[in-house]
């Protein structure tokens, strides 16, 4: 791989140009914004691309390392020098996921999303990976169809993921899914019934009080047929 190529700069190219190269394409290429067979090119475009700009940036440390007024930073994490020095056949989903994770750390979003997005199609069985997927996606403004669908692999793949099946519950709430909600409270309460979020003193989540009422009105429910059936006796 020719990384100047890749990111459609010349090889004096200065460091602001480099960084400068690399945001643009990537927004241009981000995987979010394709659909169908356009969506597998623009995914392999990405990675490229991220690739391309860990090249060079690792190449010339000189780069500016000051945050981007999104809050991400030119470079990622310590551990990038060790992930590019591996060639790309020996990388191991693990590496994948381990860049990813640096990036998300780093908040340079777009590209922790390319580098997650490749370890998913490498090994979609991995819950950490669609949980740290699931992170990245979980922004004001983001997409919540796709961030449930998401946290909705997590919960397969580990039935006991009491924080993934909380925000799953606030997400249906929030969407107006009242039924699936309770249901998905429910689960989260009997995976771990000593969790903060069932011991606030006034919850801020309808779908939790909610279930709580109804367990209220299931008990009254209850006594109501204990009495009936006192007075039939007797």
């Amino acid at each position: 791989m020719n990384p100047y190529e890749v990111l459609e700069i010349a090889p004096n190219a200065s460091p602001e140009e480099i960084k400068e190269a690399y945001h643009s394409l990537a927004k241009k290429w981000h995987p979010d914004r394709f659909m169908g067979p356009e969506h597998e090119v623009a995914e392999k475009r990405f990675r490229e691309l991220a690739e391309a700009f860990g090249m060079l940036k690792n190449a010339a440390p000189k780069i500016d390392l000051a945050p981007h007024a999104d809050g991400a930073t030119a470079s990622t994490a310590a551990g990038s020098s060790s992930f590019y020095s591996i060639p790309p056949a020996a990388r191991t989903t693990e590496d994948w996921f381990a860049e990813a994770k640096a990036a998300f750390e780093a908040k340079d979003m777009p590209r922790a999303l390319g580098l997650i997005q490749y370890a998913i199609k490498m090994d979609a069985e991995k819950a950490d990976f669609h949980i740290l997927h699931a992170k990245i996606l979980d922004r004001p403004g983001g997409d919540v169809r796709k961030l449930v669908q998401t946290l909705e692999i997590v919960i397969k793949l580990n039935p006991r993921e009491v924080n993934t099946a909380i925000r799953l519950a606030e997400l249906y709430q929030s969407v107006g899914l009242n039924t699936k909600a309770t249901r998905m409270w429910e689960t989260a309460m009997r995976i771990d019934p000593s969790h903060p979020v069932f011991h606030q003193d006034a919850p801020k989540r309808s779908g939790l009080g909610q279930l709580q009422n109804l367990g209220e009105q299931f008990n009254s429910l209850m006594e109501d047929a204990k009495g009936l059936f006192r007075r039939f006796k007797k």
